[in-house]
């Protein structure tokens, strides 16, 4: 589970909001019956945007997680 954020704010705030919100995830996961240890989490903070943070529709588009399943 990758956590991301859109650019506002320092890079390292940003990085824990998107672990923040990768680890919200992973405890509803949990709570839901999957073992904890098949559950890798991480932050990408604001380095992989999906468009451009120049406007607030924008920007939301980068406040995500992001799942894969192996």
């Amino acid at each position: 589970i990758t956590g991301h954020t859109d650019d506002i704010g320092p890079n390292s705030v940003n990085y824990n909001m998107g672990l923040l919100r990768a680890e919200s995830i992973r405890s509803a996961l949990v709570e839901r019956g999957v073992p904890v240890e098949r559950i890798t989490v991480l932050s990408k903070g604001e380095e992989n945007p999906l468009s451009p943070n120049d406007t607030e529709e924008s920007r939301a588009k980068n406040r995500r997680t992001e799942i894969v399943v192996k």
